[in-house]
């Protein structure tokens, strides 16, 4: 079984994605035999009108037992408080997806502190994504990722939210290491890495598995070059279960 805690639905706005839709989905996740999945929309991540998005992306996974709905929220766009609040008590939204470097904000601004504040009022875990696509492939415009020590700095702040940090290259998470290992709810993911043969073996020597949790970032890419990773990793099988579905199901419900 695996938890996906990175899916997305809807049209990024850079390129084609055939199998964006819902049914693609659905398809991916039985081939890949995903029993949890936590969803936003890209329209959450470009359109102003986030919360539309958000709505629509709700309705659509609504029949899906296994999907569980992130939303995609920016703390630098006024409003984004009672979109939260909205999301949370009328979409039964079950946790918070952040993406600083296509909304252009700091980790440091007083406004993520705010939406740290928020997400432990109403108890959601916060995934953050470093990057979605790799930025040397964005189209027109160009969107920075977070960077290694502004990320290490947040989760020392946020010691006590559950977070996911999404999209670091290998080289980069030596400045997360100890922010990370460090506290009790806090993992990483493999989305983004790009390493030589045995990168997730390289992986596990610097995050034991109960930290390192599954992110697909489906449509953008496609999962069996994220799982082929793990697969080929010198690891026992109970490594490997730890790392498609424990880890992903601690984030997801603190369980």
């Amino acid at each position: 079984m695996i938890c996906d805690v990175g899916c997305f639905l809807g049209t990024w706005p850079f390129r084609s994605l055939p199998s964006a839709g819902l049914s693609g989905l659905q398809a991916q996740a039985r081939r890949n035999r995903v029993k949890c999945a936590a969803i936003s929309a890209f329209e959450e991540v470009f359109w102003e009108d986030a919360f539309q998005a958000t709505r629509w992306t709700v309705a659509e996974i609504a029949r899906l037992k296994w999907a569980v709905p992130f939303q995609v929220v920016n703390p630098s766009f006024p409003g984004w408080q009672k979109d939260l609040e909205r999301g949370v008590r009328d979409l039964g939204i079950k946790g918070i997806r952040l993406t600083p470097g296509y909304h252009r904000y700091s980790l440091r601004d007083a406004g993520v502190r705010m939406l740290a504040d928020a997400a432990r009022e109403y108890g959601l875990p916060v995934a953050l994504h470093v990057r979605l696509q790799d930025e040397r492939m964005h189209w027109i415009a160009k969107f920075p990722p977070v960077p290694p020590k502004e990320a290490a700095q947040f989760l020392e702040k946020t010691r006590d939210l559950r977070v996911a940090v999404l999209g670091f290259e290998f080289t980069e998470m030596a400045a997360v290491i100890e922010a990370v290992n460090d506290r009790a709810d806090t993992w990483v993911d493999w989305s983004r890495m790009r390493a030589m043969l045995w990168g997730m073996d390289r992986l596990l020597e610097r995050f034991p598995a109960e930290r390192i949790l599954y992110c697909s970032l489906w449509p953008l890419q496609t999962p069996s070059s994220v799982l082929n990773q793990l697969r080929i990793a010198r690891v026992a099988d109970d490594v490997r279960r730890q790392v498609l579905w424990r880890s992903g199901m601690r984030f997801l419900t603190g369980d």
